[in-house]
């Protein structure tokens, strides 16, 4: 496996009078490709992901689909380029059912009308750390994020896995089932059949971010307590996690996903933890 790109760090410090303060800015690129698989594989499926020679690790290979059929008339054109009609597991889609590409053109849609779909690899990082000081109080954060990779999101298609009669999420007002809302995307319930829960690019979600990771404020404590023998006396306060900018509607961009053949999978990640803290230094 081979990975390329670039790496910018930028910083800047400087003091007015009697406040500091500093920023660092850092971006990295990656760019990344598999040389060999061993044993001549041309390649190996986990999961939602196929990694092939030449390709990204873990690169996404799904059903690729065009909405969901809303009018009689979408369902008498959905025919192969010789108006055969196409079916899905070997039956004819029905209003408020999944509407799958026939990639292959032989009128039945099956696992060779996959696709590759995006990769789970973010084009961009970026770190910035800001920080400043005056007179007795200082300040940090430090945003960090990526930018132009996917998440195939497993807790939103398995909270919508009605064929074995389960559901685990509520639904938001114009999301329902094509059943009780004509004008959603969500198609119809269907039990006993996975025809509109297969492995499709709908479950696919742009995984950029942008996050405040740390913040921090603090306030230090010294002539006044030079008579007790303490040098020094910080009081502060902390935050994690506080903020994060992301179109992402799992629990967190954030996670890691510990099988490398599908690592762009969010299989209920636990997310990362928001807390605030308050606390004190003591130097003697």
């Amino acid at each position: 496996m081979r990975n390329r790109g670039f790496e910018l760090s930028l910083g800047w410090k400087d003091q007015v009078s009697d406040f500091k303060y500093g920023a660092l800015l850092n971006i990295t690129t990656l760019s990344n490709k598999v040389l060999s698989l061993g044993y001549e594989k041309p390649f190996i499926d986990s999961g939602q992901a196929r990694t092939r020679l030449n390709g990204p690790l873990a690169e996404f290979f799904l059903y690729k689909t065009d909405g969901i059929f809303k009018t009689q008339e979408q369902i008498d054109n959905y025919v192969t380029p010789d108006g055969e009609p196409i079916m899905i597991s070997g039956k004819r889609p029905q209003l408020g059912d999944v509407k799958y590409i026939d990639t292959d053109n032989n009128g039945q849609i099956t696992a060779d009308d996959r696709q590759f779909c995006g990769s789970p690899w973010a084009k961009m990082q970026m770190s910035l750390v800001l920080n400043a000081e005056w007179k007795d109080f200082d300040f940090s954060m430090m945003w960090n994020g990526q930018f132009g990779n996917k998440i195939y999101n497993v807790s939103k298609w398995q909270g919508r896995l009605f064929s074995d009669n389960s559901n685990y999420l509520r639904f938001k007002k114009g999301e329902e089932p094509y059943q009780v809302n004509q004008n959603s995307d969500t198609p119809r319930i269907i039990y006993g059949d996975q025809r509109n829960s297969w492995d499709a690019d709908r479950f696919l979600e742009n995984g950029s971010y942008f996050r405040l990771k740390n913040i921090s404020i603090g306030y230090n404590l010294k002539e006044w307590l030079k008579n007790l023998g303490i040098d020094k006396l910080r009081l502060y306060a902390t935050g994690s996690n506080l903020l994060t900018f992301t179109g992402y509607s799992g629990l967190d961009p954030d996670f890691i996903n510990t099988n490398i053949w599908n690592s762009g999978t969010d299989s209920f990640s636990y997310p990362n933890t928001r807390s605030v803290m308050f606390g004190l230094d003591l130097t003697f």
